[in-house]
């Protein structure tokens, strides 16, 4: 071959892998755009993703606070009705408490005994028609949630920390104390 051909078709030749070179360089930048439209989208798909995922949790909490308070006002009311009468209740006590020092403090073979107690047993009866009931605390163990300790005294009869006198009785109206017991408790 000739020189000049020799030339000509290594200039062939160069401009072929140049136009290669210039077809791949396209191509990958091609590639590389759509690459990063791609990943540009796989973002968003994450990030829409991540916000749906957020609003179903903040959905399904504000569906359990709706329940916690639908429950909670529903409890509340039943309190309010079952519990409606507690201060009536409570101002009645100290009445009976006085029935029954004058009880104490009469004869028993007295027409006026008869009549009191039969007084004091009424308001007992209307008492416990309505939730409230006594309960007894001597010979008991002293619970600060039940008793009021007025005094604290050596005893022989009762081991330490008994109710070895109740100068008040205790209530309950329904499952709550209307009224704690006034006690003296054994040292």
């Amino acid at each position: 071959m000739t020189e000049k051909r020799k030339k000509n078709k290594g200039k062939k030749t160069f401009a072929k892998k140049d136009e290669f070179i210039k077809s791949e360089a396209e191509d990958l930048k091609t590639s590389a755009s759509e690459s990063a439209e791609t990943s540009e989208n796989d973002d968003e798909i994450q990030k829409t993703d991540n916000d749906q995922q957020n609003q179903n949790e903040k959905h399904i909490r504000l569906m359990a606070e709706f329940e916690n308070f639908r429950r909670r006002t529903a409890r509340e009311k039943v309190d309010l009705i079952q519990y409606s009468l507690n201060d009536f209740l409570k101002s009645l006590i100290p009445i009976i408490d006085d029935l029954q020092r004058t009880l104490d403090s009469i004869d028993k073979d007295n027409s006026v005994y008869d009549g009191i107690q039969m007084v004091k047993d009424k308001f007992e009866n209307v008492l416990g028609k309505n939730g409230v009931k006594t309960f007894d605390s001597i010979g008991e163990t002293f619970d600060p949630e039940l008793h009021d300790a007025m005094l604290i005294q050596e005893s022989e009869e009762f081991e330490s920390q008994k109710v070895i006198q109740e100068f008040e009785k205790g209530y309950y109206y329904h499952d709550k104390i209307l009224r704690h017991a006034r006690v003296v408790v054994a040292k």
